[in-house]
């Protein structure tokens, strides 16, 4: 049976505001064991990338990389039948590293040529990577920044496949532009039957994974789309994902873009054969059998149902729960007919991964992630040193101006200059690395407006440097008070 697979994207808020594009893009392509292309091949090939924010042509760039990797690894399926090389056993992962490694010079070579017709520079097109190459029996896959990779395979649980790796700083990732973007590519092999991928960039980190120190897939979200591609038709389920990827219930929780891939392939398997029954004496009348209550064999051979969840209104398809076959006293054992799933419609509502039971909201609106709550100390630090730079550099105006602490007027001003560029530089270099700081710890939405931010920054620059020059004048002036004030004793 083919693989299943829709690919989708929609922008999000904050890019809606300032009028900017969306700059994630995903895509597929279905071959068959030769690397032709066809609609239903039994291997797939997949990308998702997501546009860095800072740069201007990061849409572009977020496009030519996942077509440049679908590309090239069916340019590579295509030699391997050619080398007759059977796909059947997975490939080592020293080999997919090799595979993947190849894949990130072909698009850093792409955008070199791109930015050479653009005329900027290939960093405008920065972007993160990520990569899946499935087949029936394994799958491979590579990731270069954020963004996260969950597969389910036949009887067993959801696994992330890497964790999500932000750098030295929240919100720090890797494009394949980097000069480090090889070393810091991630690649895995997964043997065995393959059935479920979930890929998406990190605008839906929060909603699929449960995030912790070590995070987890979020089970209940991903039954739901896992039912859907499923059950649905492709056109189908990808109407209904566009729908609820640019729903209020999923805007409320992320403002940056969000982009899904998601694949699913059905294995064919031979059910259990029921017993057959015994042959009964020609001639005569049978003899009538003992009476039996229930059919117990020695071995279960009942093909037992997966558990299903109770129905989720996210926008997938839910499944009635399956009977559990019922031994019949004619010495076979028949199982009730599996009713058809029915689809569920969308309702946009999103399930609140459990990484913190204390914060769970007990009323209809999602809970509030601790992790997601605003965090001010870069503004407090910032607020506290510019402030004792105004005192600092009221007191030195006072000492070398009004007190006059040199009588040469050369001297004082030689001096009072040198003394003031050096604190100005120490200041802005302070200021400017609190600034950076701040970027690499704000939202995605913060960074992807830099001038506000920056703005917002100055602000608390120069009211620290204002209130430090207040405080130093109450300073002096309470000094000059109280000594010329007689204190008298009684």
């Amino acid at each position: 049976m083919p693989w299943k697979a829709i690919a989708c994207s929609a922008k999000g808020t904050s890019h809606e505001k300032v009028g900017s594009p969306c700059q994630d893009y995903a895509g597929f392509i279905k071959v068959n064991d030769s690397g032709d292309a066809v609609s239903n091949g039994d291997i797939l090939i997949g990308a998702v990338c997501d546009g860095a924010g800072s740069y201007k042509y990061s849409d572009i760039g977020s496009e030519l990389a996942v077509k440049t990797a679908l590309k090239y690894l069916q340019s590579w399926l295509k030699w391997l039948k050619k080398e007759g090389k059977d796909l059947s056993p997975a490939i080592s992962e020293d080999y997919a590293h090799q595979v993947f490694e190849k894949i990130l010079a072909k698009v850093k070579e792409e955008f070199d040529a791109k930015a050479q017709e653009m005329g900027c520079y290939p960093k405008d097109l920065s972007c993160t990577l990520l990569v899946v190459v499935a087949t029936p029996q394994w799958l491979a896959a590579m990731q270069i920044g954020d963004g996260f990779i969950v597969i389910r395979q036949p009887d067993s649980e959801y696994q992330l496949l890497f964790q999500p790796i932000k750098g030295e700083y929240a919100n720090e990732t890797t494009f394949v532009t980097a000069s480090n973007a090889l070393e810091k590519m991630r690649v895995r092999v997964v043997t065995g039957e393959q059935q479920f991928i979930f890929a998406s960039t990190d605008g839906l980190e929060r909603i699929a994974l449960e995030i912790r120190q070590e995070s987890k897939p979020h089970p209940p979200v991903l039954d739901n789309f896992r039912e859907a591609i499923k059950t649905r038709s492709e056109d189908e389920e990808k109407i209904s994902t566009e729908k609820w990827l640019q729903s209020e219930a999923v805007n409320e929780r992320t403002d940056d873009d969000k982009t899904i891939l998601l694949c699913w392939y059905e294995s064919v398997r031979v059910p259990p054969q029921p017993p057959t029954p015994e042959p009964q004496p020609s001639g005569g009348v049978p003899p009538k059998p003992e009476p039996i209550s229930t059919f117990k064999p020695p071995v279960d051979v009942t093909p037992k149902p997966e558990p299903t969840r109770a129905p989720q209104p996210l926008g997938g398809v839910t499944s009635q729960p399956k009977p559990t076959p019922v031994a019949q006293p004619s010495g076979g054992v028949t199982s009730q007919p599996k009713p058809t799933p029915v689809a569920q419609p969308s309702e946009n509502v999103i399930s609140q991964p459990n990484s913190n039971p204390e914060t769970q909201s007990s009323g209809v609106g999602p809970a509030v992630d601790p992790a997601k709550k605003e965090d001010y100390s870069i503004e407090v630090y910032a607020f506290v040193i510019n402030v004792l730079a105004g005192i600092f550099w009221n007191s030195l105006y006072h000492d070398l101006v009004v007190d006059r602490m040199f009588q040469s007027p050369a001297l004082r001003n030689i001096i009072g200059i040198i003394l003031a560029i050096i604190l100005t530089v120490l200041i802005l270099g302070v200021d400017g690395y609190l600034y950076r700081q701040k970027i690499k710890t704000s939202s995605s939405a913060q960074r992807k407006n830099k001038l506000r931010l920056f703005i917002y920054m100055v602000i608390i620059y120069l009211g620290g440097l204002f209130v430090g020059g207040l405080v130093y004048y109450l300073i002096y002036s309470a000094l000059g008070y109280f000594s010329h004030v007689e204190i008298k004793l009684h």
